[in-house]
């Protein structure tokens, strides 16, 4: 008599225990794999806090360079009647108002170079620089009539020329500058204006009202992560060199060009007044000029813990997959996995993630993904072997983890197609299973 295929009652009743248990086997993996992503972000905040110490103690942080600003000191008078119980006026008194004006440059060129390296404590690390900058451009201070101001009630202080920065700590020498000609040194102040950061150095300039000034700044700065900068001029124009190969362009405005190789970077922008949202003059006023900076971060493209975290997002995935190769295996190779044998394996692909975390925290993402996937291919390949005792099934097991490896990495070190790739390979993937499963009869 011809052998149908059909399962017996009990095989129905124990594969449907089996699948059950194999599905709160899955969903019970959630809880590692949610520990491990707590481990991760417990080892990242602690990485972003060396990163800072090491940030402050090389230059104070990241650098901002806004400036240089002439700052108009200025004291108004103002008479004020006197009265007295009756209303009747007996006189008159003088009240003073002190105030500060902003001028910002006509034109401000700046040329900068960046020389980036990186900078460790234990397993931590953090991208620091040198950067030498040049600034030159020209104000044309304001006559009394456009301040709106009258010369007889006020009385306008001798001008200072400001640069500003986010942290002094920054400067491994005194900064100098060329006004009209005359070399001047900018030292400590405090403009007390709101509007700029409280890191200014500052000098006396002898020009008045309706001159023009023209200015020549050269610095040397620390920095750590990123630099940028304020586009203060009517014209602002910026160019940027360094030798670091992963920048990210950041704040308001893009560079004009770019070039971008392995050896480095260089970029350039151009920046009008009529971009940003704050006048060339102003009278103690606070504007949020912090809105209209731009720059470029030294990107770290070895951030085990971005990747890490990219990684972290297809876990539970990756066990399914790995559940249903094990399926398949025992259906080709006829013999049977137990579901002790389901919770081993799946425990092995769990651990795949912390592994890989403490891993690549010594060495880069790629050998760290490449020692931890051919551990744990082996070791379930083995596991296999064991079980099965036939050479098949561990082949299969082995080759089959060593695909779903390779697309796994694949996929994680595409960017704008990651998704694409990932959506059509699980397609295919899926096609497969069906194509392979046609004729099993599981229930």
């Amino acid at each position: 008599m011809k052998k149908t295929n059909v399962p017996s009652a009990w095989n129905t009743t124990y594969s449907i225990i089996k699948f059950a248990a194999i599905i709160i086997t899955l969903l019970l993996f959630l809880i590692p794999l949610g520990m491990f992503d707590g481990i991760m972000r417990s080892r990242r905040s602690r990485c972003e806090e060396v990163k800072r110490e090491i940030s402050e103690k090389w230059s104070g942080g990241a650098q901002t360079i806004t400036g240089p600003v002439i700052i108009l000191p200025y004291q108004e008078r103002e008479i004020v009647p006197k009265y007295d119980k009756t209303g009747t006026e007996t006189g008159s008194t003088v009240k003073t108002a002190n105030g500060k004006i902003a001028v910002l440059p006509e034109t401000l060129n700046i040329q900068a170079g960046a020389d980036a390296h990186v900078r460790y404590r234990s397993i931590y690390e953090a991208v620091v620089y040198n950067s030498q900058i040049s600034i030159s451009g020209r104000f044309v201070l304001p006559e009394a009539d456009q301040l709106k101001i009258s010369e007889e009630n006020v009385t306008v202080g001798k001008p200072e020329l400001a640069l500003f920065v986010n942290s002094t700590k920054s400067f491994s020498e005194n900064v100098k500058a060329e006004i009209n000609g005359n070399s001047k040194v900018l030292r400590r102040g405090a403009t007390q204006i709101k509007t700029f950061p409280q890191g200014d150095l500052y000098c006396f300039i002898n020009q008045k009202l309706g001159d023009e000034v023209q200015f020549n700044i050269d610095l040397n700065v620390k920095g750590a992560g990123s630099l940028s900068f304020a586009p203060l001029g009517n014209e602002t124009s910026v160019e940027l060199e360094s030798s670091w190969p992963n920048p990210s362009f950041t704040g308001q405005f893009l560079p004009k060009s770019r070039k971008i190789s392995d050896s480095g970077f260089s970029a350039e922008w151009q920046v009008l007044g009529l971009n940003r949202e704050y006048p060339q003059i102003w009278n103690n006023r606070d504007y949020r000029i912090g809105e209209s900076f731009f720059g470029v971060e030294f990107f770290n493209s070895l951030n085990v813990y971005h990747k890490y975290e990219r990684t972290a997002k297809y876990a539970i995935l990756f066990v399914i997959f790995t559940f249903i190769a094990m399926f398949l295996i025992e259906s080709a190779c006829d013999f049977s996995f137990q579901y002790f044998h389901y919770l081993l394996v799946g425990a092995a692909s769990t651990l795949f993630y912390i592994i890989l975390l403490a891993t690549s925290e010594h060495l880069s993402y790629a050998p760290a993904f490449l020692i931890s996937a051919a551990a744990m291919t082996i070791l379930n390949s083995a596991y296999c072997w064991a079980i099965s005792k036939k050479g098949k099934a561990a082949l299969s097991m082995f080759i089959t983890l060593g695909l779903l490896y390779g697309f796994w990495y694949l996929v994680l070190n595409l960017q704008d197609t990651a998704l694409l790739v990932c959506s059509w390979g699980l397609f295919i993937i899926l096609a497969a299973i069906m194509f392979i499963t046609r004729k099993s009869r599981i229930f």
